[in-house]
């Protein structure tokens, strides 16, 4: 640190925002360097600046904590997050941002008098030196928390939130010989997606090596947004599909809205088909189901099949034909969905491999991917 201490406040509330400001200038060698309201714009300020200390709130719009604490990881940026939690959330969870690289956690949900004297320790702690950077602090109420053992559920699919060990063990137990290397991955999401995607896609690495194809439920216009959106703040490209166009590695490709996107082959190249004619005939637009039949009927047992967050049981009967084709099928869990309808259809039809956070869905994919097609099992 030189003179200063460079801070940043990332708060979607300006009452906490503005309390924080007033706590931390307390400190006159504090100097806040930006307030922001979203998590774009609070990577954007870490990356681009020299910050000491941010302070995050846990679930900020656009980019979460978690999302920002993986990224910055992946940059190797040492700034000190202090994520901003409160009471009611997932145990789990908080055990995610400590292996995530998160320095501290802090309640906000406990009296003002005990976030002044927590925020005012952290940045003046003379533990905060440059060889201790890496260690970390979380609240007692939390910690006791986080000792309890986590008990598994007894059932054929292997289920496991948060939690970055497990999934270790999880993947060097998978029967690889049951799968055939994956030509793509195909996503089906709905409500609650976007914010769903803007964790997922941005810790997809730029050379993941298959193309990515998303079927959101999302009206016309707004599937432009969100692709630009996801491709401002992920390595991979993300863009919105065009009729006819090949799938490469390296791209995720979005469904217009009011579209139904499907695949064909053309000389074994992958392209893809864009169906506006089909919306009046299927429940749901861009249609799931559609996506991940067109993948049955085209490529068979070659594929990657993730139902995620939505109402409804759209893309069920897709998963069945996948599942039944010894395609690689995964749901997203309970807790990380923010509506179960589609996940919970999907698994209680028996069509579903593996449950897996949303918050390790990165990771798995990534580690199956690259043993599947390294051939390193």
């Amino acid at each position: 640190m030189g003179l200063f201490i460079n801070v940043l406040i990332a708060e979607d509330s300006k009452e906490i925002s503005d309390n924080i400001k007033k706590i931390l200038l307390k400190n006159p060698t504090v100097k806040i360097i930006n307030i922001v309201n979203n998590g774009i714009d609070a990577y954007k300020t870490i990356i681009n600046n020299k910050i000491d200390f941010a302070f995050i709130e846990f679930n900020l719009p656009l980019m979460s904590a978690s999302e920002i604490l993986r990224l910055l990881k992946k940059d190797n940026i040492n700034t000190k997050i202090i994520v901003l939690s409160t009471t009611d959330k997932n145990d789990d969870f908080n055990n995610r941002l400590i292996n995530l690289g998160a320095f501290k956690i802090i309640n906000k949900n406990i009296n003002i008098e005990y976030i002044e004297k927590e925020i005012l320790n952290t940045i003046t702690n003379k533990k905060n030196k440059q060889e201790e950077i890496n260690e970390i602090k979380i609240d007692e109420l939390i910690k006791e928390h986080l000792l309890k053992k986590i008990v598994m559920p007894k059932n054929t699919i292997n289920t496991f939130p948060y939690h970055i060990n497990r999934l270790n063990d999880t993947i060097n137990k998978i029967n690889y010989s049951d799968f055939k290397n994956p030509k793509l991955l195909a996503i089906g999401i709905s409500t609650g997606g976007p914010k769903a995607l803007r964790i997922l896609i941005p810790a997809i690495p730029k050379n993941f090596p298959i193309p990515i194809l998303i079927s959101q439920h999302i009206p016309k216009d707004f599937s432009s947004s969100l692709a630009k959106g996801l491709n401002d703040v992920s390595q991979i490209i993300v863009k919105e599909a065009e009729d006819n166009e090949e799938v490469k590695a390296g791209f995720v490709y979005i469904c217009p809205g009011e579209n139904n996107m499907g695949i064909y082959l053309d000389d074994n190249n992958i392209k893809i088909k864009l169906r506006e004619d089909l919306k009046t005939d299927l429940p749901y637009t861009p249609s799931i189901n559609y996506l991940f039949n067109t993948i049955n009927d085209n490529l068979k047992d070659q594929a990657i099949a993730v139902i995620m967050t939505g109402m409804g049981n759209d893309g069920t009967e897709g998963m069945i034909n996948l599942y039944n084709n010894k395609n690689l099928t995964i749901a997203q869990d309970k807790t990380t969905s923010t509506i179960f309808g589609m996940p919970k259809s999907a698994i209680e039809n028996n069509a579903v491999h593996f449950i897996v956070s949303l918050y390790d869905m990165a990771d798995f994919l990534v580690q199956y991917t690259t043993i599947k097609l390294k051939g390193l099992y």
